[in-house]
């Protein structure tokens, strides 16, 4: 094969699997292994357990039946903010926008996200710094992933059917209604204390200072359009040597306005390869063989594919990479037979760039110039599809 090619796809793939973990890595960091055991309330019940709540409900049975409800205000101060105006207030929405600061490598710098009548997402769009060794944009609707890797000028899309399971604790990041949520569960259960801050100007923002309980370590500052009780920034910060230090801004900008269909497309070079892992016939379906069984047919597949000048074939069982990349990759060069295919290696599950459950298989294949003939040897790795444990196909190294 072209040497310069074969290093191009060499290391599109080592990119690749690298960086599907680390996406999953990115996404997950710091979920609970089981989720918590108390029952959580629903949002209805929370708001129905709202002193405001309760306190009009109360008024609106005696007015009903001729009494006046005066001395319920007079005998308690009725709050003039309660957190479960913000979660009612969150049922509403239907789309936003969100901004994350301070910038970093491999975290998410901005958002957009529409939401159906449920108020699970539907479609989400997610933006990275440039780096070389992460997304620069994900989008994500209806089980799939599509991921652009300015870096390697590639959009490999990808099975994410369960990636809002996965985040259920992380879709703060996404949807300040689950922020707000979390929130009031946590002043429940002891967790935290929220002290509301009422503004001096009726216009300005109602600020929530949260602080964790008993130990106070972390702080989170709140800051509330006082119109609309909708969540307009959130601040973190971390107790450090005595003072509160700050990590993050979480802006949540434009809810419910329009948003452009154009957001949904990814705006990449008119040369960008397309990788997509999410067709069927991407490597081969395991069966009932042992992964070193199914190893083995993958590699068998594949080069007698790039022998058969059919890299249409050959690129399903190389994880979907373009039949013109494969071809490019050949160059000059023919395969003319396999000479042998040696025991699978299970590779060391500690290399980030091995996932787990990836093999080496050995291999020997006669080539041709078109001026000599050699037999070269070959050991390419070869695993699960990304998500889709039922498929198998090879990855990274040749």
């Amino acid at each position: 094969m072209n040497e310069r090619n074969n290093e191009d796809i060499r290391s599109v793939y080592q990119e690749l699997n690298r960086n599907h973990l680390q996406l999953r890595d990115d996404l997950l960091a710091g979920l609970p292994d089981k989720p918590p055991a108390r029952r959580q309330r629903s949002i209805g019940e929370i708001i129905m357990r709202s002193k405001l709540t309760k306190l009009a409900a109360a008024a609106a049975i005696l007015l009903a039946i001729g009494i006046g409800a005066t001395f319920l205000m007079d005998g308690a101060a009725t709050p003039a903010y309660a957190i479960e105006q913000t979660i009612e207030a969150n049922l509403g929405v239907r789309s936003i926008h969100i901004r994350i600061t301070p910038l970093k490598e491999g975290s998410m710098k901005e958002a957009w996200a529409t939401f159906g009548q449920d108020g699970e997402p539907q479609i989400m769009r997610m933006e990275y710094p440039d780096s070389n060794e992460h997304p620069n944009a994900i989008i994500w609707q209806q089980g799939k992933a599509r991921t652009w890797w300015k870096s390697q000028n590639m959009i490999l899309v990808m099975v994410e059917g369960d990636l809002l399971e996965q985040l259920k604790n992380k879709m703060e990041y996404f949807d300040p209604k689950v922020a707000m949520e979390k929130y009031y569960r946590q002043q429940e259960d002891g967790d935290v204390v929220i002290e509301t801050v009422l503004p001096s100007d009726p216009k300005g923002p109602i600020k929530l200072i949260i602080t964790t309980a008993p130990e106070p370590t972390d702080r989170d500052i709140c800051l509330i359009d006082p119109e609309t009780k909708l969540l307009i920034k959130r601040e973190k910060f971390i107790l450090d040597d005595g003072e509160y230090v700050h990590k993050m801004t979480n802006e949540y900008l434009d809810y419910n306005r329009k948003i452009d269909p154009q957001l949904w497309e990814l705006d990449v070079p008119d040369d960008v390869m397309v990788v997509d892992q999410t067709v069927e016939d991407v490597g081969l379906s395991r069966g009932d063989a042992t992964p070193e069984e199914v190893a083995v047919a993958v590699v068998r597949e594949f080069f007698k594919a790039m022998i058969d000048g059919d890299y249409s074939r050959a690129g399903q069982m190389y994880g979907g990479i373009p039949e013109s990349k494969l071809k490019a990759a050949a160059g000059k060069n023919t395969m003319l037979r396999i000479i042998s295919i040696g025991q699978p290696k299970l590779l060391d599950r500690n290399d980030p760039g091995r996932p787990a459950g990836t093999f080496s298989v050995p291999c020997v294949v006669e080539m041709s110039d078109g001026e000599k003939t050699i037999e070269h040897e070959f050991s390419p790795w070869v695993g699960q599809v990304y998500n889709r444990p039922d498929r198998w196909a090879i990855f990274g190294s040749l």
